[in-house]
């Protein structure tokens, strides 16, 4: 017994599938704080938050489940959107509301969203421009009385591409 703990062979590791060789470390781990029941399918969950690192995209939910299910293909659809809400509720990864349906972003940190109004592409919007202060979620508690008040800066705009849909669209139809 004590050859196989000096050994490290009394350790049953989950098996961590890389993606890619140039993806991020991942130093999220699945188990933390997480309750008994929902301590199972590390692994999948564990596929899942590498397929977000992994899409930088803003990827919404079903290009998660295609690029997981090309790597799984026992993976269900209510598993990566269980593991999905399970990351977000966690701050693992952030769930980004936009209409037309949420889409989910490997960077945490504060920072805005530009989504275009046409094709739906979701984008980072970065700079000191692109914040809110904490001191306007304190304002708008005390004005109005609500409480835990957060904020999700969204710009909306048109892409690149469908800018040049349109014009191509507008000199056909000149």
């Amino acid at each position: 017994m004590l050859n196989d703990i000096l050994e490290g062979n009394h350790l049953r590791l989950p098996r961590v599938v890389p993606l890619h060789l140039d993806a991020p470390l991942c130093t999220f781990d699945p188990l933390e704080g997480m309750a008994s029941m929902q301590r199972r399918n590390t692994r999948q969950r564990q596929l899942v938050f590498e397929a977000v690192q992994h899409l930088r995209n803003h990827p919404t939910a079903d290009d998660i489940y295609l690029y997981v299910r090309s790597i799984d293909s026992k993976i269900s659809r209510g598993t990566v959107y269980r593991n999905l809400n399970l990351l977000s509720d966690q701050g693992a990864i952030l769930d980004v509301r936009v209409p037309g349906g949420d889409h989910f972003d490997f960077n945490t940190t504060e920072h805005a969203h530009l989504v275009c109004r046409e094709c739906g592409a979701v984008v980072d919007a970065l700079g000191p421009a692109c914040t809110v202060s904490e001191d306007a979620d304190a304002h708008v508690e005390a004005q109005t009385g609500y409480s835990e008040v957060g904020h999700a800066l969204l710009f909306t705009g048109l892409c690149p591409a469908c800018q040049q849909k349109l014009q191509e669209s507008e000199e056909k139809s000149a």
